[in-house]
């Protein structure tokens, strides 16, 4: 069993088929490992579960200390993201240097309460600012150029009566409104390790512990307990029937036609685009596809290996009538057990590999990867992604380094400072230059944090309400927007000129 492969050449090869045929294939042994690692079972099943806990916080310590886990099982937090365009070598992009843009969202599950923040900026001058927020079931909007003092709000609870209120629709849509939130709880409810279905799951789950062999992982020859894991078919389809049967629950397509109802659209409109609506919104589909994946590989089999309490490797392989599939993931193999990782998916002549290795724990003060993506077709390479990345924490200026290639045609420079943690993290890109052929098409300064929950403020004085408002006062509203915009494209014009020629390329 080997996790890479002697390249030579390029040749042209379309990956599309290669991705597609694994993707079904590599979600439905996912979620099975997924719901098996997470349950707490009896020897030997205990050793697997355990032995993945302990890979999961082993590659999970490099990440959580540059705080890319910042926002992780946290229940509040804030996020901020702040691009501005530095230099551009095409004449087009030239007119937009000095253009930024910046969104920020607060997010808070227990308060039930989401802020988003937008903004357009030219150099030091605020072109436009743009707010959206959610207080449990009230949702506003609201810019201060375009609407003055006063936001615009709605009841979603309430919804289906304040649009059939306002358009005379009538009182059958009474009823009809959501919560975000409420949605969103029972979507994460749905997840848990102690629901019905994962239960059921968990205990048609069979490991029979094989002995000792020796494997190749990431490039090194190691000594292992192997364990054969067998998932049934009639169990993973059992489960998908449960999980769409309570997606199906969360499904808001009749909720949203209802809406567009009370709103005034008539059946006509509504059987134009309701296949539309409900391919976009339902997830039907989805679990749909989940059960043929499962009809066709049938039974999940797959051979797993421990080294000392850790996982070393999950290996899958079969024939879909006719095509020779294998997917392997492989972990450590090295002296420092996270600082190696690869990925393999194979389907008849054509192979996706990811490898990955470096000093992933920054055991010497210092965090490193290099990672490679490379697609083959008969052996030889097709295309490939390669990433270089360099952290050192205790330097104080330019201490994060990160480099994109694709196919040596495509690539990406960034450089900068990265301050991060279990509970925050901050990132200033002076610097991100992208290339093609060697020449430069522009250069960015890319600014991203997260850290503790502050709400923002949107600086509206009140809120003019949907169940306030009569067909009359839209259209009044409509009128007021249409005037700001005007007098807000004038004064900014007046303020700073060369703003004009920038406007136009916008919008």
């Amino acid at each position: 069993m080997s996790t890479g492969g002697n390249t030579q050449k390029k040749k042209e090869f379309n990956w599309k088929p290669l991705a597609i045929g694994g993707g079904a294939a590599a979600l439905v042994l996912c979620v099975g490992l997924g719901i098996f690692f997470s349950g707490v079972l009896d020897s030997p099943e205990i050793k697997v579960a355990k032995a993945m806990q302990k890979t999961v916080s082993a590659y999970g310590a490099g990440a959580e200390q540059m705080g890319l886990l910042a926002a992780q099982n946290r229940d509040a937090f804030s996020v901020d993201l702040a691009v501005e365009l530095k230099e551009a070598d095409d004449y087009d992009l030239e007119l937009l240097e000095g253009v930024g843009y910046q969104i920020g969202v607060d997010y808070d599950a227990k308060g039930r309460q989401i802020t988003v923040a937008q903004q357009l900026s030219y150099g030091s001058a605020d072109l436009i600012h743009l707010y959206w927020d959610m207080d449990d079931s009230v949702v506003s909007i609201y810019s201060p150029e375009l609407l003055g003092d006063n936001a615009l709000g709605v009841d979603t609870a309430t919804l289906g009566r304040d649009l059939a209120a306002m358009t005379g629709s009538g009182s059958a849509y009474d009823q009809v409104g959501f919560n975000f939130f409420d949605y969103s709880e029972q979507y994460q409810q749905l997840f848990q390790m102690d629901t019905e279905g994962a239960k059921t799951l968990l205990e048609s789950i069979e490991v029979e512990k094989r002995g000792k062999d020796r494997i190749e992982v990431n490039g090194y020859g190691v000594e292992c307990d192997e364990y054969r894991v067998v998932i049934p078919e009639s169990a993973l389809r059992k489960y998908f029937s449960w999980m769409a049967h309570g997606m199906g629950s969360l499904d808001l397509t009749d909720t949203v036609l209802d809406l567009m109802r009370a709103a005034g659209a008539t059946e006509d409109d509504i059987m134009y685009i309701e296949s539309d609506v409900r391919e976009s919104m339902s997830y039907t589909e989805l679990f749909n596809q989940l059960t043929e994946a499962v009809k066709v590989i049938g039974d999940v089999e797959m051979d797993v290996y421990l080294k000392d309490g850790y996982l070393l490797c999950a290996h899958w392989e079969k024939d879909l009538n006719g095509d020779e599939m294998e997917l392997g993931v492989y972990f450590g193999g090295g002296e420092n057990y996270a600082d190696d990782f690869s990925l393999m998916f194979q389907r008849n002549n054509g192979m996706l590999l990811l490898e990955s290795t470096g000093n992933h724990t920054g055991a010497s003060g210092r965090y490193t990867d290099n990672t490679t993506i490379g697609i083959y077709n008969y052996g030889d390479l097709a295309g490939e992604i390669t990433s270089h990345m360099e952290y050192q924490p205790k330097e104080k200026y330019d201490n994060f380094y990160w480099t994109l290639d694709v196919d040596d045609d495509f690539s990406v420079e960034a450089r900068g400072q990265l301050n991060g943690g279990s509970k925050s993290m901050d990132l200033q890109l002076e610097d991100v230059e992208f290339y093609q052929y060697g020449s430069q098409l522009a250069n960015l300064q890319i600014n991203c944090s997260i850290g503790d929950y502050q709400k923002t403020s949107t600086g509206a004085t009140g809120a003019r309400m949907l169940s306030d408002m009569s067909m009359d006062d839209v259209e009044r509203i409509q009128w007021e927007i249409e005037e700001n915009a005007e007098n807000w494209a004038y004064d900014v014009i007046m303020q700073t000129p060369a703003i004009e020629d920038v406007l136009w390329a916008l919008f």
